[in-house]
């Protein structure tokens, strides 16, 4: 691996059964196609989730750059849109009567102060408006199902621009 390209996860995260709920797991399969014969990219390791909060943090200690995608449902949310997203952008929602009940944000807080392998400093999300994510179903909804190669494109170029910046610097 190289030492200019920080060490970086692209996360997919959702149920490939639940329909729209799948779209992260789907776009990181994709991904994982389109890179595995690039050359220049071993710095990037693709993986896929079902799992929130403290298990999704174990699948990033020691990585210092996150990529995540995911399906997202939105008040007025058009679906098919394409949202790019920084961690900061992400609400906490820490209920302190359940601490099993912790979001993504909250468990890299933590994780930031605990884990002594690191977390990613670097957290960048991709999601997409989605309509159905309770429903018994591969398919994506027809919007969805439009959108969904310009969501794989736009983490691709992402992805590539990353690259590109880490040889400039």
């Amino acid at each position: 691996m190289s030492d200019i390209h920080p060490k970086t996860i692209v996360l997919g995260i959702g149920n490939p059964i639940l329909g729209d709920d799948g779209v992260g797991i789907h776009c990181i399969r994709e991904l994982q196609k389109r890179f595995e014969n690039r050359p220049g990219y071993d710095w990037i390791t693709f993986d896929e989730g079902a799992l929130g909060g403290f298990e999704l943090m174990d699948m990033v200690v020691g990585y210092e750059r996150l990529v995540l995608v995911d399906a997202i449902q939105t008040e007025g949310g058009v679906p098919g849109e394409i949202y790019e997203m920084e961690f900061d952008e992400l609400c906490t929602t820490l209920h302190a009567s359940n601490p099993h009940n912790v979001d993504l944000t909250t468990a890299l807080k933590v994780g930031e102060r605990y884990c002594e392998d690191g977390i990613p400093q670097d957290v960048f999300i991709f999601a997409m408006e989605v309509i159905s994510v309770l429903e018994f179903k591969e398919e994506f909804t027809e919007p969805v199902e439009k959108a969904f190669p310009g969501l794989v494109d736009k983490v691709e170029g992402f992805l590539v621009e990353l690259g590109d910046k880490d040889r400039a610097e």
